[in-house]
């Protein structure tokens, strides 16, 4: 697969109201319709543009794709990674890391759509080195996860790593499942408030499971 794209600096030449919406416009069909299925002519159409203005801020489709992936990572990375540690709960802590997600979702709905197709229906055409990048950014946030979390809320007849490594599989199985039971769907029409309620309720079991009854 290709790597990092190099891009056309024409593209950022132009104004800032007319990148954003190309970039949405862009994000929309690429993310209603997956790679293959996107059209460029719906792209342009809706931005507003000719075809021939496209491509010359992009060589093809796959160079938008892929510059479409380094934008969303960066702004994933500047508005939605920087984890607060100040939760000791790390049940609680979950839920944050969920709500920070579903925060960024509302700000960028079309970003949001956009990388949940790319991780979701399109994965294997992600260039390498992003998929590296992808990786690491997931260990950071991790890494933040379980930094500092009050052990004392769980209970004492129970070995606590195991007990955090048990809640973090819930966690991962989660959205694993849920990653399943959207593939091949269209992530603009998706209702997301059903899964926040969905993990809320799994959240509650896991505390009731492992911590004491009078942290529950």
């Amino acid at each position: 697969m290709k790597g990092r794209l190099k891009m056309n600096e024409s593209f950022l030449s132009i104004a800032q109201e007319k990148q954003d919406r190309i970039r949405n416009e862009a994000m929309f069909e690429f993310g209603e319709n997956g790679y293959e299925k996107a059209s460029t002519n719906q792209i342009v159409k809706r931005a507003g543009i000719g075809k021939g203005m496209l491509f010359h801020y992009f060589n093809s489709k796959y160079d938008l794709y892929v510059y479409l992936i380094d934008f969303a990572l960066k702004k994933i990375q500047d508005d939605y990674l920087n984890f607060s540690r100040t939760e000791p709960d790390f049940i609680e802590r979950l839920k944050v890391f969920a709500s920070d997600k579903w925060r960024f979702m509302q700000r960028h709905p079309e970003l949001a759509t956009f990388i949940s197709s790319v991780f979701v229906n399109d994965s294997d055409i992600i260039p390498s080195d992003y998929q590296k990048q992808i990786k690491l950014l997931i260990n950071q946030r991790m890494e933040s996860l379980f930094a500092e979390i009050d052990l004392s809320l769980f209970r004492e007849d129970i070995d606590i790593n195991h007990a955090l490594k048990l809640v973090h599989w819930t966690f991962d199985g989660y959205q694993a499942d849920v990653i399943k039971r959207l593939k091949g769907k269209s992530m603009v029409h998706e209702s997301w408030e059903t899964y926040w309620e969905e993990f809320d309720h799994y959240l509650i079991t896991l505390k009731t499971v492992f911590y004491k009854e009078d942290a529950q």
